[in-house]
Parts: structure tokens; C-alpha cells; sequence
């Protein structure tokens, strides 16, 4: 019997069982709330801007065009893959920040072409850019046509009758305030810009027939509460202006007017709707509607009043997206923090309007539009937002349903830290939330249990002192069931950890409390570091005492003395402010090592098996790591680094392991945007496009989603979408919450409209993954002649005897991982031959369950599944 010559263990929750399988990853991959798509990434893809859509490729279904502000300007091309899932995005410069874009053919070509105006990022612009279609959606550089100062609304319509789209342009800061415009020649080329007076400081705009003449009028959103409509007298005269007020009463930075003109009340003439950042109340944002009496007049202004302590509507969208005939509002809810996404104002079936509902996008939503992007023949909402440097898509499932997830009251604080796993022994994934090391203070640890089908009973606390920080589920008396460890929760030192033991059936006995005397924690874990099998302490201190020189750059390593009881801690200088945390055998001697983020960096630290550890190696990342974790992203039996990092440059980096304990360069990728808040919140890991390599899941606590970073199968990643969660998504976990073979992400949040009370979502995975027979050697994957893996003890307890039905030549791996591609252990051999190979785990602590083997030999992989008893 031949025996491994390298180990892997690292600690984790026990998952259900189930095998991936491959899919193509332009299939969404989770029933998400919302889809997001990058429309550009920190400084140059600043900041979207406005969102139409049309269909550029003729291919029947919604292209996107975005424009964008800031730093960047021009716009984005965004092409439908079907069913509404975007391709990366396509940019066109122009010559400065763009604030408005409209989609038309204006050269009769039957293809779709682009309009936007050149407002400038301090307003300095005086032009528009035209870029005509070429086919495929493919766009000629831009014709710049001068309009006047500060352009920003721009409508595409017939306004001479002659057949062709004339444009017509908003310049907000004309001296008197003036409209823009452009005849279309005949040929996608316009005559020089004619000008009419708007009102002050115009904004946006929009074309539709007011009055009774069949002629295309222009309806104008100026700042200040006003609204003016130019009426189209014939022969490109729009001379005849009327003005109306909005509110008796202005509010001081009134900002982004916008207008809309539809048939509310279905009497078959045109009424319009106005609202902007600071048309409220006081206390609720509004929508004015000015209803139309057949021949543009209109009846006094009403109010239609939005969700209590929100803005008015900085963007709006008229369709019917409950199909009953008549015409609902679409607003964007432009917040910057919990609140943001768009208010649902749906047509009572009378002209008047039902209660808004606010749905949750990305930060600040900005502008949006409305189309059926799946092509299920209801309307679907397209939403940008400005901060997260993203558009979001939101599938309608039918009467306007938008599909919020649920949420599950977690009784603390709003939580950072997320851990699961499986504490009562019913076969489903239970969690614990408590603070991050960000916000560690008055967050208590709750335990929420999951009831079979990824629903969650209210948080029921664990506490000690003043809540916990960075609560994990781990086996530390040796009895196979999940026990609580955290570290403290205070405002001051002496900070220490603590722990409860499991009673058996998911519930926890007291907390104890082992004295570190340290100054601030980051995080905190449970590793074998000494080689006994059991799982010491181990944490990190961040945070600094000012009578201390050594403090915020000290690892504490308590050692476990078999039954959760804990020693005084071993203390080891090393780099300053380590942070997050994550353990597993980076050289393959069958010891723990750690892997730690700090300032700039990862450092690896390498286990000498007694408790101890060797002095660090330091790896430099572009940005500060946030969250951690190790696990074989190239296949090549070596375990790697993945880290999520923060601030203005936010991303994720990678870094690949050597197998002798030291690491390769980072590869550092871009991720979601937040100008004011840390956005990146948590990091996870698996095989989520079942293509048969590890993924990357990173949690956006800003932007209300995490990311999804594809591996392409060599541990290089590309970032292509978002999936929705809900507001202040943190710490996302990656697992089978609801039995149905599928993993999806439970993350925690918080709620509105405060943001300050916790809760924890789920969105569910859409992969369809097959079970394995219960067969004890169930073949994955075969050759010619139906030979493969067999597994001589399955179930196993702390080793696994295989051999092979053919020969295999050459060295080969075995790796066991858990449900979600996390690595459990990995082994590697040589001198193969036909015979039986153990594959030693070092451990019998594993909690009992599903697992994967895996053994790739030259040639090919094989996969089965084994049971831990």
C-alpha cells in the first residue's frame, strides 16, 4: 500500500452533497433580483450617465447604449446575449463628459444609431456627437455638431414631418436658457443647430405630441420647479413657450429636472409627469403630473407622492409593466446609501396611482429605462448607477413583480461576518453573523437555523461583553458537531476570545472567555497548528495600543488542549496591521501555515507543526486585502491566494501558489466601484459555472451585489457581471442552503430604511446538478473501456484507500474538496502502478457528510463522491 508524500487540510462547513456539471457561462448562473453589468471600471469608465436601449445588431432583442460622465466621457455599447445577459462593454470616445444619449436611425439605413450630448465635467461643453451605425453594432467615429453652452437633454424625433429623426438638445447653462435644434438633412447629417428659448437652466427633455395638430412638440424639466413646453408651430418654429411652476416653493440645489410625456388616464392625449432630486414635500419625494385636457392645456397640478423620506425622481420611465393597459411610472431613487434603487408607481386603472414600492438596486441609481430584455414579453427595468459604475437589469416575472429576495431578521446590528454550517445534524447549512473588524462594536453574535429549504428562523444571540467579531462554526471539543468561537466586541482593550460548545443539537451552552490582552482584532479562526488533532486559536490584532510598540502587528496562537479549552496565547511579531485570516499547508510538509493580509500585502506564514510559526514572507497586492482564502485555482495540487481589497481601487488579486510556500506575483483584477464606502465585503470560492475549476464570489457592501469572477481554467479570471443581493451584502457563503442540488450565496445585509438593523439574504443557484448514485464506485468520468476511480472505503473516517481499474503511468493527484470546490486536502504521488494508494488526511475531525475526490493523472480527471462517517 503506497502512502501520500504531501498533505493539504484546511478548516471549513460541511456542505450537502452534489456534482457540477458544465454550462455556458452566458446562462445566468443565480436567480438573482437583479443582473449587473460593468460599464467601465475606476477612473476612466466614470460614471454612467444615462441608459437607453435599442436593438443595435438586429438581432431582435435590447442592446444597451451608456453614457458617461466624469472622468470618462463618450459611451459604452453593451450587446444582448439573450435573455437579457450583457457582453463586456464597447467604448466610443467623444469630446467630453456625456450627460444624455438617445438610439434612432437617422439615416434611414434600418440600423440603430447613437446621439449624446457633450456636456463636459464642468458643464464646459458646447456640442453633440452623432455616430452612425455601421452594422453588427459596430459605430463610426463620432460628427460633432455645435450646440450651446452646457448641453444636456437630448430628444431624437420627426419634428419637420419630413420622414427623417431630427435631434433636439437642452442647454443648461445658456445665460437665459435655449433649446438646440437639429434638422436632419436626409442623410444621418445635420443642418447647424437653430436656437429657441427654454427657460432657465434646462435639463432634460422629451418629444411627444401635446396638442391636437399631430405635430412633435418638446416638453422641457428645468431646474428650479419649472417645466416648459415648446410647441412645434410648423416649419422648425418651437418660438411658442409656455411655462409652469411645479412647486410654490424651491429647494436650494435643485438638480436633475426630467419630464416624461404618456396617456395616463387612457383619453388618448398626451399628459406629463415632472419630478427632480428635490421635488418633495419635506418628507416624501413626488412625481407632478400635469394631466392633459385634449388640447395642451392641462388641469392643475397633482402630486403623486413617493416613498416617505426619499427624494423626488432623478430619472423616470413610462411603461405598462403590469399589462393592464395603462401606463405605470418608473423613478430612479437616487440615495448614495440603503435606499437606492427605483420607485414602482403603478396606474390605479383610472389615471391616478397606487403606493410606491421602492426595489433595490446598485448605489445611487442614476437614470433608467424600461424594455423587455428576455424577450418574455413583459417589460423589464434598466437602471444606471452613477457610483457603482454599473447598469443593472430587473427582470419582471410577471404584474410588476421584480423579485426582491426574502430577508431573515438576524436581532443584531447590521452583521459583516457571515459562517454556516450544518449544527443540528439535519443535513441543511445553519448560520452565524456577527461584526466584521470594521464595525466591531455592539453587533451580537446570533445563530439563525435553517428550517430545510433556505429559509431562516430570527437571530438568536450568543453574545458576550458587547456583541462578537467575526464568529465562526468549529469543531473545538472534537465531538463532530460545530461550536462557536468570536472575538471580542469592544471599544477598548483588553481584547480576548470566546467560545460555547455545541449541546448537540445546535444549540450552544455558555460562552467562555480566554484572556489574550490584545489591543484589536481583525479576525479569528481554528487550525491544528500544533499537529494534535484538535483546532487552536488563532487571531489577528489590527489595532494598535499606544503604551505598546509591538501591538497591530501581532499574530495570537492559543492552543486547544483537546476539549475546547484554551492556553495562554503564543504571540509573534510580525508586519504591521494584519488583517484578515485564512490557514492550509502551502508547502506540503503536512502542517498549518497562515496567510494573512496587511497593509499592501499577503504574508505567508509557514507552521512548524509545534504551535509555532517561521517569520513571514511578504507578497505585494496593488490594494489593501479585505478578506482571504486559499484554494487551488490553477489544478495544479498547490494551494492559492485569493484576496478581495478595498477603497477607491477596489478589486480582488491572486496569487498562486509554488507548493514549496512561497507565491507568485499577484494578478490584481478590478472590481465594483464605490466613490465614498468600502465596497468590497467578503470573498468566497467555487465552481460556480460547473466548468470544472474555481470561481471567485466577491461580496459589494456599497453597490448591494457581489461579483463574479470566472476562472478560465489556468487561475487567470475574467469579471463580466453582478448578481443582486440586497443593500450592504457582506460576507457572502457559497453552499446548498436550499436542497435542491444547487448551491447558492447567503450573505449579510441590512435593512431599510435606516440601514442599521441586520438580516441576512439568499439568492438561489440556477446550476442544475445532478446527485450522485449512492454507489460506492459510481464512476464520474470513464475512459474507452469504462474503467476509473474505485474507492475501497467509502464511507471513510481519517483516510481514503483508492486505486485505479487501468493503469495509470506517470504522478497523480488526489484532492478532496467540500460541495462548493473549497479544498479539503490534497496528496501527491508517483510511482503509480495498478495497485491501492491511501490518501491520509491527517485528521479524523472532519464533520460527517458528502465530499468530492478528485485524481487527475496525466492524461485525464476522475471524480467521485465519498461520505465521511
Amino acid at each position: 500500500m503506497k502512502k501520500s508524500t504531501l498533505i493539504h487540510f484546511i478548516a471549513f462547513a460541511m456542505l450537502l452533497p452534489f456534482l457540477s456539471y458544465s454550462q455556458s457561462s452566458n446562462k445566468p448562473l443565480f436567480d438573482s433580483a437583479w443582473y449587473g453589468f460593468n460599464t467601465g471600471y475606476y477612473p476612466d469608465g466614470q460614471s454612467p450617465s444615462s441608459v437607453k436601449s435599442g436593438d443595435l445588431d438586429n438581432d431582435g432583442d435590447s442592446d444597451l447604449v451608456v453614457s458617461q460622465e466624469n472622468f470618462s466621457n463618450g459611451f459604452v455599447m453593451l450587446k444582448n446575449l439573450k435573455k437579457g445577459i450583457y457582453d463586456l462593454p464597447v467604448k466610443y470616445a467623444s469630446k467630453n463628459a456625456s450627460k444624455d444619449i438617445v438610439i434612432a436611425d437617422f439615416n434611414n439605413d434600418s440600423l440603430q444609431d447613437v446621439a449624446l450630448t457633450n456636456t463636459g465635467v464642468n458643464f464646459d461643453g458646447n456640442t453633440i456627437s452623432v455616430y452612425i451605425n455601421k452594422g453588427r453594432a459596430v459605430f463610426k467615429k463620432a460628427v460633432n455638431y455645435t450646440v450651446g453652452s452646457s448641453p444636456v437633454g437630448i430628444a431624437a424625433a420627426d419634428f419637420d414631418n419630413d420622414g427623417d429623426i431630427d435631434l433636439a438638445v437642452a442647454n443648461n447653462k445658456s445665460a437665459t436658457g435655449t433649446l438646440s435644434l437639429l434638422i436632419n438633412q436626409g442623410s444621418g447629417v445635420f443642418a447647424p443647430a437653430v436656437t429657441f428659448p427654454s427657460g432657465l437652466t434646462p435639463y432634460k427633455i422629451t418629444a411627444a405630441k401635446i396638442n391636437s395638430d399631430n405635430l412633435i412638440d418638446i416638453v422641457i424639466g428645468n431646474e428650479g420647479e419649472k417645466m416648459n413646453i415648446l410647441f412645434n408651430g410648423g416649419n422648425n418654429d418651437f418660438s411658442n413657450r409656455v411655462e409652469m411652476n411645479v412647486l410654490g416653493f424651491v429647494y436650494g440645489g435643485d438638480a436633475n429636472a426630467n419630464v416624461e410625456a404618456a396617456d395616463f388616464d387612457n383619453d388618448n392625449d398626451n399628459d406629463i409627469i415632472y419630478s427632480s432630486a428635490w421635488t418633495t414635500d419635506g418628507t416624501e419625494g413626488q412625481i407632478a403630473l400635469f394631466k392633459n385636457q385634449g388640447n395642451g392645456t392641462f388641469s392643475p397640478v397633482q402630486f403623486i407622492n413617493l416613498v416617505a423620506y426619499t427624494g423626488g425622481a432623478v430619472d423616470m420611465s413610462v411603461a405598462d409593466l403590469n399589462g393592464d393597459g395603462w401606463k405605470d411610472i418608473v423613478g430612479a431613487n437616487f440615495q448614495g446609501r440603503v435606499g437606492d434603487g427605483y420607485q414602482v408607481v403603478l396606474n390605479n386603472g383610472s389615471g391616478g396611482f397606487l403606493p410606491a414600492v421602492v426595489i433595490p438596486a446598485g448605489q445611487s441609481t442614476y437614470t433608467l429605462t424600461t424594455a423587455d430584455v428576455d424577450k418574455d414579453g413583459k417589460i423589464d427595468v434598466i437602471t444606471t448607477d452613477w457610483y457603482s459604475l454599473q447598469v443593472t437589469v430587473h427582470r419582471n416575472f410577471g404584474k410588476a413583480n421584480f423579485g426582491v429576495p426574502s430577508t431573515y431578521f438576524t436581532n443584531n446590528g447590521v452583521p459583516g461576518s457571515l459562517d454556516a454550517a450544518d449544527i443540528d445534524g439535519d443535513g441543511d447549512l445553519d448560520v452565524v453573523t456577527s461584526a466584521s473588524s470594521i464595525a466591531a462594536v455592539g453587533v451580537v453574535v446570533t445563530v439563525q437555523k435553517n428550517m430545510g429549504n433556505g429559509k431562516f428562523t430570527n437571530g438568536t444571540a450568543y453574545s458576550i461583553r458587547s456583541g462578537g467579531v467575526q464568529a465562526k462554526f468549529r469543531d473545538l471539543n472534537g465531538d463532530r458537531k460545530p461550536d462557536l468561537i468570536f472575538a471580542s466586541a469592544i471599544s477598548s482593550p483588553p481584547y480576548d476570545f470566546h467560545t460555547a460548545i455545541n449541546n448537540g443539537d445546535g444549540t450552544f451552552g455558555p460562552r467562555q472567555t480566554w484572556s489574550m490582552n490584545a489591543c484589536g482584532w481583525s479576525d479569528i479562526d481554528a487550525f491544528d497548528m500544533d499537529n494534535d488533532g484538535d483546532l487552536d486559536a488563532v487571531l489577528t490584532e489590527w489595532l494598535g495600543c499606544t503604551n505598546d510598540p509591538n501591538s497591530a502587528r501581532r499574530i495570537f496562537i492559543s492552543k486547544n488542549n483537546g476539549s475546547g479549552t484554551f492556553g495562554a496565547p503564543l504571540i509573534k511579531i510580525i508586519d504591521p496591521s494584519p488583517s484578515c485570516l485564512a490557514g492550509g499547508d502551502m508547502n506540503h510538509d503536512g502542517k498549518i501555515d497562515l496567510v494573512t493580509g496587511q497593509s499592501l500585502s499577503v504574508d505567508v506564514h509557514i507552521g512548524t507543526g509545534t504551535g509555532d510559526l517561521q517569520p513571514p514572507l511578504q507578497y505585494a497586492t496593488e490594494n489593501s486585502p479585505y478578506d482571504i482564502l486559499l484554494n487551488d485555482f490553477n489544478g495544479d495540487g498547490n494551494l492559492d491566494v485569493a484576496t478581495c481589497t478595498e477603497y477607491n481601487f477596489e478589486g480582488m488579486s491572486v496569487l498562486l501558489g509554488n507548493g514549496n510556500g512561497t507565491l507568485q506575483p499577484a494578478q490584481n483584477y478590478k472590481g465594483a466601484y464605490s466613490p465614498d464606502l468600502r465596497n468590497e465585503s467578503g470573498i468566497t470560492s467555487g465552481d460556480v459555472d460547473a466548468d470544472g475549476d474555481i470561481d471567485i464570489i466577491v461580496g459589494n457592501s456599497a453597490s448591494n451585489d457581489v461579483s463574479i469572477y470566472l476562472n478560465n481554467g489556468d487561475g487567470t479570471f475574467i469579471f463580466k457581471m453582478r448578481y443582486g443581493l440586497y443593500y450592504s451584502t457582506a460576507s457572502p457563503f457559497y453552499a446548498d442552503f436550499t436542497g435542491d442540488g444547487k448551491n447558492d450565496i447567503v450573505a449579510a445585509v441590512s435593512l431599510p430604511p435606516s440601514g442599521l438593523t441586520g438580516a441576512i439574504a439568499l439568492i438561489k443557484g440556477k446550476i442544475v446538478t445532478p446527485l450522485a448514485k449512492n454507489s460506492a464506485d459510481v464512476i464520474i468520468e470513464n475512459d474507452a473501456a469504462g474503467k476509473g476511480l474505485v474507492v475501497m472505503n467509502n464511507p471513510f473516517v481519517s483516510y481514503i484507500d483508492v486505486r485505479f481499474e487501468d493503469i495509470v503511468s506517470g504522478s497523480f493527484t488526489l484532492k478532496l474538496t467540500d460541495l462548493s470546490g473549497r479544498v479539503i486536502a490534497i496528496s501527491g504521488f508517483t510511482n503509480a502502478s495498478p495497485s491501492v494508494f491511501r490518501f491520509n488526511l491527517g485528521t479524523d475531525i472532519l464533520p460527517e457528510g458528502a465530499y468530492i475526490l478528485s485524481a487527475t493523472t496525466e492524461e485525464k480527471t476522475y471524480a467521485k463522491m465519498v461520505v465521511k462517517q
